[in-house]
């Protein structure tokens, strides 16, 4: 109904219902059950306790007592009436959850997979990714499904987004999917954004966690390569927001993807995930775990070129550790192997000479033609720069 009255002229003003306090408890309890809050107070301490206030969960909890005969009207004393030593032994987490996931299983069968297809996304999905299914499902359209969802009390639209009310709202609509079932749900939802072009860039974090989630269905090599792929790009684009932790399980999932024999098979994409996995170690200060990976790309890089990155990556880490000395002679054993060789103890002769030499060679040019050259080209050069 509100998901109609939304699409109308009509304006319509959102109110979020935070937790309530323990006397909001009461007085809900107190006009629920048409009684004085002092009488009601010992069942809504233990309601409180037990829900911690959440709305939702208040009145499903007391709507689950009910049920069980727990809180009941008695007709001889003309009030409710209650256990609460009963009450007090009861677990409310576990039985909101079944209590939902009941409820769920009696709605039409294209809500509940829209409830479990919410719950395979996340807590949470944005209504461009339900674009996908909407353009897969040509009976149903899932929009209107997840309104109606949404008109059940399980999820609220906040703009653009639907998430679920509570994440234990989340687990119940989760447990609707059978557990031999989850990784191929996981495994076909990242397909499904993958092979969506228009989509797939916006949400590549969500497609390879749900590929992740089914890799172990994954059995010819060439879709392990495509899924290793995915999560060096991943990987890459955490780097690039700064999520350095999320950038280092993606490298470990593609780490782990790999068989016996792909260095030779998928040499540059070997050399590029471990490299990149190698450089968020250090940054995030997993030495050891950086060492390994460094140690396994010297083993593998077919050159000294291939090589420099882990280089600069070990030195850095070694500066980074206090070692300082240890980090200079590395620099300069790398600097000397790229042509660029340093004196082991330079005195003054030895940089007045080269001070004269640049000097030298800067005056045969003025400043425009020194602004007017172009970029460095040699990966040589360009190499020693950096360190």
């Amino acid at each position: 109904m509100i998901c109609k009255i939304e699409k109308t002229t009509v304006t319509i003003t959102n109110l979020k219902v935070n937790n309530i306090d323990k006397e909001s408890v009461n007085e809900f309890i107190s006009d629920s059950l048409c009684m004085l809050q002092h009488m009601t107070r010992p069942l809504a301490n233990v309601v409180y306790r037990k829900t911690r206030g959440n709305p939702l969960f208040v009145i499903q909890f007391l709507k689950s007592l009910n049920e069980e005969g727990l809180l009941r009207f008695s007709f001889s004393s003309r009030r409710w009436e209650w256990n609460i030593n009963e009450i007090e032994s009861k677990s409310v987490a576990n039985d909101v959850a079944e209590l939902m996931a009941g409820r769920m299983l009696k709605l039409q069968e294209e809500l509940q997979y829209a409830l479990k297809l919410a719950a395979s996304l996340g807590f949470e999905c944005e209504s461009s990714i339900l674009d996908i299914w909407k353009m897969s499902k040509e009976k149903t359209n899932i929009f209107d499904c997840f309104d109606t969802v949404v008109e059940e009390g399980f999820m609220e639209k906040t703009g653009t987004k639907y998430e679920f009310v509570h994440d234990q709202i989340h687990h119940a609509a989760y447990s609707l999917i059978p557990r031999m079932e989850r990784e191929a749900m996981h495994l076909s939802n990242g397909l499904l954004i993958l092979n969506n072009a228009s989509t797939f860039g916006d949400h590549i974090f969500l497609c390879t966690d749900q590929m992740n989630r089914g890799l172990r269905l994954l059995t010819h090599p060439d879709e392990k390569v495509k899924l290793l792929r995915l999560n060096l790009r991943a990987g890459k684009k955490a780097i690039a927001t700064s999520a350095f932790l999320s950038a280092s399980t993606y490298f470990k999932i593609g780490i782990s993807l790999l068989s016996e024999g792909d260095w030779e098979l998928n040499y540059e994409l070997c050399l590029e995930l471990f490299n990149s996995a190698a450089e968020t170690e250090y940054v995030i200060a997993r030495y050891e775990v950086m060492l390994k990976l460094v140690k396994e790309i010297f083993a593998h890089a077919i050159s000294f070129e291939h090589k420099i990155r882990a280089h600069y990556i070990f030195v850095k880490s070694l500066g980074s550790r206090g070692k300082l000395i240890e980090a200079i002679i590395g620099g300069f054993q790398v600097l000397a192997l790229l042509g660029e060789k340093f004196p082991p103890v330079p005195n003054t002769s030895v940089l007045i000479e080269d001070f004269e030499r640049t000097r030298a060679m800067l005056e045969e040019h003025t400043e425009d033609d020194i602004l007017s050259l172009g970029l460095m080209t040699d990966n040589i050069k360009i190499a020693a720069m950096q360190f």
